[in-house]
């Protein structure tokens, strides 16, 4: 006998130097069979729902939660959980406390004498509750039960005490007993309902306005471009050339052509005034110098269309010349824009992921790099309901909008970047603060 109290008390020793509940589990499920004899000890405690679930089972590191074994357990421990014995140790008799399917179950599992150690603490309206069910073959005995009676209650206090380890117990044990604590979270609850502008961060773009678009009005190879990035123009300079070989060596081909049907036209008229049967060969000659006349003009507008010129005066927009040189164009195609500088508008590319609801007309404020103390007022006048993807390879909403100028403010430059803010209807600070959270919650959880 006097080992055995050695052995509870050593036990208790124990139990108090435990640090956190994994060991105290751990001491609970294991050590315990220095005091009495069992073959396998299963704990049971508090989960999220308010049930027991299975915490440490003896020579057990790790436990499944989704067993067959550890679901059959909890369902019995939840059973006997509600019965007049809850509170009581007692051998857990198997015919009365457990139905039909968990007797056949028990059978599968091959258990002998079951013993439910409950182990329950209540202090300053906290309750910790865990089951300590034991196992083994041999009948329980009337002093072996005394002995865990008494470790049972040590048991109990240590898992009280150590009950802040555990988030859940946090959870459980929080009550709103302070009324400076009540206060404040309602005050808390108030500041978040009010209503806020809701806005979004995007980077934006300093474009033009309307520019003129210079295309290829040809098909051929681009020679040169005559213009520099931001260079000034004036109405008709020459901004672009197409090499021009092909075409001029048409022209001078219809030239020659044209020569020959003109010298045959007029040798013709000539013999006809000796040869009355020439004359009849008049009229379809003039006909073909007409054509030919038609293609030479042809091939020399053609020639003058390698040349392009500006059709109005401002400033040329392309990103780089030298690229341009040697690239094959066809009729139509952009080259580059010829634009006015006092004519700009605003782009946005809103990302994906924050984007708002928007209308147009909507204000937005402008922070260019250039100028990062200054800010600028405008408007949103249209809005893509189709995401692009950008430069950096996002999906963004392009949205475009107006500057507000004064009639001697200096405009901002084509091509200069920043930030802008855009405004949306309002919404209460908690959406505001959380709206992101939200929408990645949702995504996750597929609500």
């Amino acid at each position: 006998m006097d080992k055995k109290l050695a052995t509870l008390l050593q036990l208790e020793q124990n139990g108090k130097n435990c640090e956190n509940l994994k060991e105290l589990y751990y001491l609970i499920t294991n050590e315990t069979s220095k005091l009495i004899d069992y073959d396998q000890a299963f704990l049971l405690g508090p989960s999220i729902t308010s049930n027991l679930e299975v915490v440490s089972i003896s020579n057990i590191t790790t436990i499944d939660s989704t067993s067959p074994f550890n679901q059959w357990l909890e369902n019995i421990s939840l059973n006997i959980s509600k019965s007049d014995k809850a509170n009581i140790i007692h051998p857990i008799d198997t015919h009365k406390e457990l139905d039909k399917i968990d007797q056949s179950s028990l059978q599968e599992y091959v258990f002998g004498n079951l013993l439910w150690i409950p182990l329950k603490k209540t202090q300053n309206n906290i309750e910790v509750y865990y089951v300590l069910i034991l196992s083994r073959e041999a009948q329980w005995k009337e002093h072996e039960l005394k002995l865990l009676e008494h470790i049972a209650n040590s048991y109990a206090y240590f898992l009280f005490a150590n009950r802040k380890c555990s988030i859940i117990s946090n959870i459980k044990d929080f009550k709103i007993s302070n009324k400076y604590l009540k206060y404040s979270l309602a005050g808390f609850i108030i500041i978040m309902l009010i209503p806020v502008k809701m806005s979004i961060l995007a980077p934006v773009e300093i474009q033009a306005k309307n520019p003129f678009i210079v295309t290829a009005p040809i098909k051929g190879v681009i020679k040169s471009v005559d213009v520099l990035p931001n260079q000034s123009i004036n109405e008709g300079d020459l901004v672009v050339q197409i090499e021009d070989s092909e075409y001029k060596s048409k022209y001078e081909i219809s030239n020659k052509i044209l020569q020959v049907a003109r010298a045959q036209l007029h040798s013709t008229s000539q013999v006809s005034f000796l040869d009355y049967t020439q004359k009849s060969k008049l009229s379809e000659l003039e006909n073909q110098v007409q054509l030919k006349i038609a293609e030479a003009e042809f091939a020399k507008s053609e020639l003058e269309k390698t040349k392009i010129y500006a059709q109005q005066s401002g400033i040329a927009i392309v990103h780089n010349p030298k690229e341009l040189e040697g690239k094959p164009v066809e009729i139509g195609e952009k080259i580059l824009f010829i634009a006015n500088p006092d004519n700009v508008e605003i782009k946005i590319m809103v990302p994906v992921d924050d984007a708002i609801f928007l209308e147009s007309n909507t204000p937005v404020k402008v922070f260019l790099d250039n100028e990062p103390l200054k800010s600028w007022e405008g408007t949103v006048t249209q809005i893509s309901y189709k995401p692009e993807l950008t430069i950096q390879n996002i999906l963004s909403y392009k949205i475009v909008g107006e500057l507000n100028f004064d009639d001697d403010e200096d405009k901002p430059k084509i091509g200069v970047r920043g930030t802008a803010k855009l405004y949306s209807q309002n919404v209460t600070l908690f959406f505001y603060l959380f709206r992101k959270p939200i929408t990645t919650l949702r995504e996750w959880i597929g609500w």
